[in-house]
């Protein structure tokens, strides 16, 4: 896994995960931490969301702002300056987006709101988009990075959409994969489900975009990429448990879950039923 290229020396960071468009993380700050300032580097759209504690914000233009705990997303389009400040320990969620994952939503100029200054909003779907990075970060699903990439690039989508302006944007056809592209990835998914392969990789193998690739997957089979994933596991567990053939710890290390209760978890959420009771069950209509 590649991780983007950030200035976050000034910060501890605790978690984090990312590709060439994409990072995110987790980071720890404290009182001894100096202001901050995005201006370094001009390419990049940033979120910020204060899990714990508090932050005093000095944007380049107005009054400076207090941002408690959770309660508003702070939006730092491309280009902009702002410092930071905090007092005591505090830890905030970072996501950022690179200009090759701004440029698969529209080719065309985008219109920043606020003057391409700092914007902080109260926007529950944001707010709850960045805590759901930042609880895949400190407990990992079992999709890995394809679940981090899709509610990365929805944070995205919905803050363009809502808060900027595309002058060219078009409405989307209802486009789906080729059948020779769709067996390719899905021949791909299904030998490697002991694996966490990103949304990268399998969109750059077909030749598109991840925003392209991952609406005209979800258009071909039903599904965004990690949910598809993570129903193939279960497909392949459960022939596994009917064959009785590994224990429940070795089947779920051997499909790519972090451990045995993930795998339960995940297992229940999709076929309705524990994978014990599952193997129970298809035990007693054997012959």
């Amino acid at each position: 896994m590649s991780s983007m290229q950030t200035n976050l020396h000034p910060f501890q960071t605790v978690r984090e995960s990312g590709s060439d468009s994409t990072h995110c993380a987790v980071l720890e700050l404290d009182e001894f931490t100096p202001r901050y300032s995005t201006g370094q580097d001009r390419n990049r759209l940033c979120f910020w969301l204060s899990v714990h504690g508090h932050t005093q914000v000095f944007p380049t233009r107005g009054a400076p702002y207090y941002s408690i705990s959770g309660a508003s997303i702070a939006t730092i389009p491309p280009g902009a300056v702002w410092e930071g400040s905090w007092r005591g320990r505090q830890t905030c969620m970072l996501l950022e987006m690179g200009p090759s994952l701004l440029r698969e939503f529209t080719r065309s100029q985008i219109v920043f709101p606020n003057d391409r200054e700092l914007l902080v909003v109260e926007d529950d779907r944001l707010k709850y988009s960045m805590l759901a990075l930042h609880q895949d970060l400190m407990s990992p699903s079992p999709a890995g990075d394809l679940f981090i990439g899709h509610i990365a690039r929805g944070v995205t989508s919905h803050y363009l959409k809502t808060y900027c302006r595309c002058p060219d944007t078009r409405p989307v056809r209802e486009q789906k994969l080729s059948p020779a592209d769709l067996r390719r990835v899905l021949e791909l998914i299904e030998t490697r489900l002991d694996k966490k392969p990103a949304l990268d990789e399998l969109a750059a193998m077909l030749g598109l975009n991840t925003v392209s690739f991952c609406r005209r997957f979800k258009n071909s089979t039903g599904l965004p990429p990690y949910q598809y994933l993570l129903h193939a596991r279960v497909e392949r567990a459960k022939q596994a448990l009917r064959r009785r053939g590994q224990s429940l710890s070795e089947l779920a290390l051997s499909l790519g879950f972090y451990d045995q209760s993930q795998f339960s978890n995940t297992f229940r959420k999709i076929a309705g039923i524990s994978p014990r009771d599952y193997m129970r069950a298809h035990t007693s209509q054997a012959p």
